[in-house]
Protein backbone atom coordinates (compact mmCIF):
# COMPACT_ATOMS: atom_id res chain seq x y z
CA UNK A 1 0.00 0.00 0.00
CA UNK A 2 1.23 3.52 -0.78
CA UNK A 3 2.68 4.96 2.42
CA UNK A 4 1.82 8.54 1.41
CA UNK A 5 -1.79 7.57 0.76
CA UNK A 6 -2.01 5.87 4.16
CA UNK A 7 -0.70 8.93 5.96
CA UNK A 8 -3.12 11.19 4.07
CA UNK A 9 -6.04 8.90 4.85
CA UNK A 10 -5.17 8.81 8.54
CA UNK A 11 -4.83 12.59 8.57
CA UNK A 12 -8.24 12.98 6.96
CA UNK A 13 -9.80 10.57 9.46
CA UNK A 14 -8.24 12.42 12.39
CA UNK A 15 -9.40 15.79 11.01
CA UNK A 16 -12.92 14.45 10.49
CA UNK A 17 -13.01 13.07 14.03
CA UNK A 18 -11.81 16.35 15.52
CA UNK A 19 -14.37 18.34 13.56
CA UNK A 20 -17.21 16.02 14.52
CA UNK A 21 -16.16 16.01 18.15
CA UNK A 22 -16.89 19.75 18.31
CA UNK A 23 -20.41 19.24 16.91
CA UNK A 24 -22.56 19.46 20.01
CA UNK A 25 -26.03 20.74 20.76
CA UNK A 26 -27.11 22.73 23.80
CA UNK A 27 -29.55 20.86 26.01
CA UNK A 28 -31.77 23.17 28.08
CA UNK A 29 -32.72 22.05 31.58
CA UNK A 30 -35.83 23.94 32.60
CA UNK A 31 -38.55 23.22 35.18
CA UNK A 32 -40.61 20.86 33.02
CA UNK A 33 -41.03 18.24 35.77
CA UNK A 34 -42.75 20.60 38.23
CA UNK A 35 -46.48 21.25 38.40
CA UNK A 36 -48.63 24.04 39.82
CA UNK A 37 -52.22 25.13 39.75
CA UNK A 38 -52.80 27.79 37.09
CA UNK A 39 -51.36 31.24 37.93
CA UNK A 40 -49.80 30.17 41.22
CA UNK A 41 -46.46 29.76 42.94
CA UNK A 42 -44.47 27.86 45.59
CA UNK A 43 -42.55 30.08 48.00
CA UNK A 44 -41.35 27.66 50.67
CA UNK A 45 -44.17 28.26 53.13
CA UNK A 46 -44.24 24.50 53.76
CA UNK A 47 -40.74 25.06 55.24
CA UNK A 48 -39.25 22.14 53.35
CA UNK A 49 -36.23 24.32 52.67
CA UNK A 50 -35.75 23.41 49.03
CA UNK A 51 -37.27 22.06 45.84
CA UNK A 52 -35.75 19.82 43.20
CA UNK A 53 -36.26 20.00 39.47
CA UNK A 54 -34.65 17.82 36.78
CA UNK A 55 -31.74 16.89 39.03
CA UNK A 56 -31.01 20.41 40.31
CA UNK A 57 -31.69 21.44 43.92
CA UNK A 58 -32.87 25.01 44.64
CA UNK A 59 -32.71 26.16 48.26
CA UNK A 60 -35.20 28.34 50.09
CA UNK A 61 -35.37 29.98 53.52
CA UNK A 62 -38.89 30.84 54.62
CA UNK A 63 -39.64 32.94 57.73
CA UNK A 64 -43.22 32.26 58.94
CA UNK A 65 -43.48 35.20 61.35
CA UNK A 66 -42.96 37.64 58.48
CA UNK A 67 -44.39 35.48 55.68
CA UNK A 68 -41.18 36.20 53.82
CA UNK A 69 -38.54 34.18 52.05
CA UNK A 70 -35.03 34.26 50.66
CA UNK A 71 -33.64 32.02 47.95
CA UNK A 72 -35.54 30.19 45.25
CA UNK A 73 -39.27 29.91 44.53
CA UNK A 74 -41.09 28.68 41.44
CA UNK A 75 -44.08 30.12 39.62
CA UNK A 76 -46.23 29.94 36.49
CA UNK A 77 -47.82 33.40 36.74
CA UNK A 78 -48.18 35.08 33.34
CA UNK A 79 -49.56 38.53 34.17
CA UNK A 80 -48.60 41.57 36.21
CA UNK A 81 -50.32 44.93 36.68
CA UNK A 82 -48.05 47.92 37.18
CA UNK A 83 -48.22 49.17 40.73
CA UNK A 84 -48.78 45.69 42.20
CA UNK A 85 -45.22 45.67 43.59
CA UNK A 86 -44.94 43.48 46.69
CA UNK A 87 -48.66 42.97 47.24
CA UNK A 88 -50.48 39.85 46.10
CA UNK A 89 -48.43 37.79 43.67
CA UNK A 90 -46.28 40.70 42.51
CA UNK A 91 -42.95 39.32 43.65
CA UNK A 92 -43.41 35.96 41.87
CA UNK A 93 -43.70 37.14 38.25
CA UNK A 94 -40.88 36.88 35.71
CA UNK A 95 -40.62 39.77 33.24
CA UNK A 96 -40.97 37.44 30.19
CA UNK A 97 -44.40 36.40 31.58
CA UNK A 98 -43.63 32.73 30.99
CA UNK A 99 -40.96 30.13 31.47
CA UNK A 100 -38.20 28.91 29.18
CA UNK A 101 -38.98 26.31 26.53
CA UNK A 102 -36.56 23.63 25.36
CA UNK A 103 -35.80 25.70 22.26
CA UNK A 104 -34.80 28.73 24.31
CA UNK A 105 -37.91 30.84 23.79
CA UNK A 106 -40.55 32.08 26.24
CA UNK A 107 -43.45 29.71 26.81
CA UNK A 108 -46.38 30.78 29.05
CA UNK A 109 -47.03 27.11 29.79
CA UNK A 110 -43.59 26.58 31.36
CA UNK A 111 -42.69 27.08 35.01
CA UNK A 112 -39.79 29.34 36.05
CA UNK A 113 -37.99 30.24 39.26
CA UNK A 114 -37.85 33.61 41.01
CA UNK A 115 -34.94 34.03 43.42
CA UNK A 116 -34.89 36.67 46.13
CA UNK A 117 -31.20 37.39 46.49
CA UNK A 118 -30.33 38.22 50.11
CA UNK A 119 -26.55 37.93 50.25
CA UNK A 120 -26.23 39.70 53.61
CA UNK A 121 -28.87 38.62 56.11
CA UNK A 122 -30.07 35.14 55.13
CA UNK A 123 -28.46 31.69 55.14
CA UNK A 124 -27.34 32.45 51.59
CA UNK A 125 -24.65 34.79 52.86
CA UNK A 126 -22.66 31.58 53.28
CA UNK A 127 -24.59 28.72 51.66
CA UNK A 128 -25.22 28.21 47.92
CA UNK A 129 -28.71 28.79 46.56
CA UNK A 130 -28.41 26.22 43.73
CA UNK A 131 -26.87 22.74 43.80
CA UNK A 132 -25.90 21.24 40.42
CA UNK A 133 -23.81 18.38 41.81
CA UNK A 134 -26.22 15.56 40.91
CA UNK A 135 -26.21 16.38 37.18
CA UNK A 136 -24.35 13.97 34.91
CA UNK A 137 -23.59 16.68 32.34
CA UNK A 138 -21.54 19.82 32.87
CA UNK A 139 -23.45 23.09 32.93
CA UNK A 140 -22.10 25.78 30.59
CA UNK A 141 -24.52 28.61 31.36
CA UNK A 142 -27.95 29.68 32.57
CA UNK A 143 -30.91 31.77 31.42
CA UNK A 144 -31.81 34.84 33.49
CA UNK A 145 -34.26 37.73 33.39
CA UNK A 146 -35.68 40.40 35.63
CA UNK A 147 -38.94 40.13 37.50
CA UNK A 148 -41.96 42.21 36.50
CA UNK A 149 -41.74 43.92 39.89
CA UNK A 150 -38.19 45.11 39.18
CA UNK A 151 -39.13 46.19 35.66
CA UNK A 152 -42.06 48.18 37.07
CA UNK A 153 -39.90 49.96 39.66
CA UNK A 154 -37.11 50.80 37.22
CA UNK A 155 -39.30 52.18 34.42
CA UNK A 156 -42.34 53.74 36.16
CA UNK A 157 -42.57 57.01 38.10
CA UNK A 158 -41.54 56.48 41.72
CA UNK A 159 -44.33 54.93 43.77
CA UNK A 160 -45.35 56.57 47.03
CA UNK A 161 -43.81 54.80 50.01
CA UNK A 162 -41.33 52.89 47.87
CA UNK A 163 -37.67 53.71 48.44
CA UNK A 164 -36.57 52.45 45.03
CA UNK A 165 -36.57 55.06 42.27
CA UNK A 166 -36.77 54.72 38.49
CA UNK A 167 -33.42 54.51 36.74
CA UNK A 168 -31.89 57.48 34.98
CA UNK A 169 -28.63 58.14 33.14
CA UNK A 170 -25.70 56.45 34.85
CA UNK A 171 -27.71 53.90 36.84
CA UNK A 172 -27.08 50.14 36.76
CA UNK A 173 -28.10 46.85 38.36
CA UNK A 174 -26.05 43.69 38.06
CA UNK A 175 -26.00 40.14 39.35
CA UNK A 176 -22.76 38.47 40.38
CA UNK A 177 -22.86 34.69 39.97
CA UNK A 178 -20.36 32.90 42.19
CA UNK A 179 -19.36 29.43 41.02
CA UNK A 180 -18.02 26.65 43.24
CA UNK A 181 -16.62 23.20 42.48
CA UNK A 182 -17.49 19.92 44.22
CA UNK A 183 -15.27 20.89 47.19
CA UNK A 184 -17.02 24.27 47.53
CA UNK A 185 -13.88 26.05 46.35
CA UNK A 186 -14.69 29.18 44.36
CA UNK A 187 -13.89 28.82 40.65
CA UNK A 188 -14.85 32.29 39.47
CA UNK A 189 -17.46 35.01 39.23
CA UNK A 190 -19.68 35.93 36.29
CA UNK A 191 -21.24 39.40 36.21
CA UNK A 192 -24.35 40.20 34.19
CA UNK A 193 -26.17 43.54 33.98
CA UNK A 194 -29.90 43.19 34.55
CA UNK A 195 -30.28 46.92 33.85
CA UNK A 196 -27.75 49.33 32.38
CA UNK A 197 -28.28 53.07 31.94
CA UNK A 198 -24.59 53.92 31.65
CA UNK A 199 -23.08 55.66 28.62
CA UNK A 200 -26.43 56.67 27.17
CA UNK A 201 -27.97 53.18 27.33
CA UNK A 202 -31.47 52.43 28.64
CA UNK A 203 -31.24 48.64 28.76
CA UNK A 204 -33.45 46.57 31.05
CA UNK A 205 -33.60 42.79 30.55
CA UNK A 206 -37.18 41.71 29.84
CA UNK A 207 -36.68 38.34 28.12
CA UNK A 208 -34.64 35.21 28.83
CA UNK A 209 -30.95 35.98 28.35
CA UNK A 210 -28.23 33.33 28.19
CA UNK A 211 -25.34 33.93 30.60
CA UNK A 212 -22.22 31.89 29.87
CA UNK A 213 -20.07 30.20 32.52
CA UNK A 214 -17.05 30.01 30.23
CA UNK A 215 -14.88 32.08 32.61
CA UNK A 216 -15.25 29.57 35.44
CA UNK A 217 -11.97 27.72 35.95
CA UNK A 218 -13.53 24.33 36.69
CA UNK A 219 -16.69 22.26 36.56
CA UNK A 220 -19.32 24.25 38.45
CA UNK A 221 -21.35 22.33 41.04
CA UNK A 222 -22.81 25.06 43.26
CA UNK A 223 -23.97 28.63 42.66
CA UNK A 224 -24.64 31.67 44.77
CA UNK A 225 -25.85 35.13 43.74
CA UNK A 226 -25.34 38.72 44.75
CA UNK A 227 -27.23 41.69 43.28
CA UNK A 228 -25.89 45.23 43.46
CA UNK A 229 -27.29 48.53 42.16
CA UNK A 230 -26.42 52.19 41.82
CA UNK A 231 -29.60 52.98 43.79
CA UNK A 232 -28.25 52.32 47.27
CA UNK A 233 -29.09 54.22 50.45
CA UNK A 234 -28.21 54.31 54.13
CA UNK A 235 -29.85 50.92 54.74
CA UNK A 236 -28.55 49.18 51.67
CA UNK A 237 -29.80 48.65 48.12
CA UNK A 238 -33.19 50.18 47.27
CA UNK A 239 -33.67 48.36 43.95
CA UNK A 240 -35.66 45.10 44.36
CA UNK A 241 -33.19 42.23 44.77
CA UNK A 242 -34.85 39.62 42.56
CA UNK A 243 -33.76 37.59 39.55
CA UNK A 244 -35.80 35.20 37.42
CA UNK A 245 -34.23 31.87 36.39
CA UNK A 246 -35.50 30.11 33.27
CA UNK A 247 -33.11 27.17 33.33
CA UNK A 248 -29.62 25.94 32.51
CA UNK A 249 -27.71 24.86 29.43
CA UNK A 250 -25.49 21.81 29.05
CA UNK A 251 -23.39 20.84 26.02
CA UNK A 252 -24.42 17.34 24.95
CA UNK A 253 -22.74 15.54 22.00
CA UNK A 254 -25.21 14.36 19.38
CA UNK A 255 -25.48 10.53 19.18
CA UNK A 256 -24.64 10.73 15.45
CA UNK A 257 -21.50 12.65 16.33
CA UNK A 258 -20.26 9.93 18.66
CA UNK A 259 -20.96 7.26 16.05
CA UNK A 260 -19.18 9.20 13.33
CA UNK A 261 -16.11 9.77 15.50
CA UNK A 262 -15.89 6.09 16.33
CA UNK A 263 -16.38 5.23 12.67
CA UNK A 264 -13.57 7.52 11.58
CA UNK A 265 -11.12 5.96 13.98
CA UNK A 266 -12.30 2.45 13.01
CA UNK A 267 -11.42 3.24 9.40
CA UNK A 268 -7.99 4.51 10.41
CA UNK A 269 -7.36 1.43 12.55
CA UNK A 270 -8.39 -0.90 9.70
CA UNK A 271 -5.98 0.84 7.34
CA UNK A 272 -3.13 0.37 9.78
CA UNK A 273 -3.88 -3.33 10.18
CA UNK A 274 -3.99 -3.87 6.41
CA UNK A 275 -0.67 -2.06 6.03
CA UNK A 276 0.91 -4.51 8.42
Amino acid sequence: MNKSLTIKTLACAATLAAALATDASADIINFSDLSLSPESYWNGSDQSGYFESNGIVYYNEYTPEYSSYAGATYSNITSYANGTLYSGDGQYVAAPLGGLSKDGTTDPNEIYSVVYVDHNYSMFAEAPVIDLSALESSVDGMYLSNTSLTLDVLTSPQYEGNYARPFTDGDWMKISIYGYDANMSEIGTVEFYLADYRDGKTDVVTDWQYVSFETFTGDVKFLNFEITSSDTGEWGMNTPSYVAVGGFSTAVPEPSTCAAVLGAFAVAFAILRRKR
